[in-house]
């Protein structure tokens, strides 16, 4: 028993020591900048009415909102997605109001890749 507590308490000794998290490393940009996503990401308004929508979705392949404001048409805006993974759209203002306005219900389908395949097989005709 003594042989086993000198060897684990020698384990304990040459451990590697552990890296101090000061938070920076949440994201490549720092805290700071990660918490101030909802400035950039979700539903923004500008003050010419265009509403823009923007989500982090880098798996995802394809991005519709749906909702209220397009009558619940899943293919009517297809969102447009960047090298980074960030889907956006900007809708134009109706009647010089926010397309989406406050209080819309909205709701947004992604297609990602487990979806396309299941989509390629019901288009080819394969059961699983």
């Amino acid at each position: 028993m003594d042989a086993l507590n000198e060897a684990a308490a020698d384990s304990i000794q040459e451990a590697p020591p552990k890296a101090a998290n000061d938070g920076t490393r949440i994201t490549e940009n720092g805290l700071d900048k990660s918490s101030l996503g909802y400035e950039k990401f979700g539903f923004q308004v500008a003050k010419d009415n265009f509403t823009t929508y923007r989500k982090w979705a880098p798996n995802a392949m394809r991005a519709y909102p749906i909702g209220d404001f397009n009558n619940w048409h899943k293919d009517s805006h297809e969102i447009k997605k960047n090298p980074y993974g960030v889907f956006e759209i900007t809708q134009q203002p109706v009647n010089r109001k926010p397309a989406i306005g406050h209080d819309s219900k909205v709701k947004v389908s992604m297609v990602v890749p487990s979806d396309h395949a299941q989509q390629q097989q019901q288009n080819t005709g394969l059961d699983s």
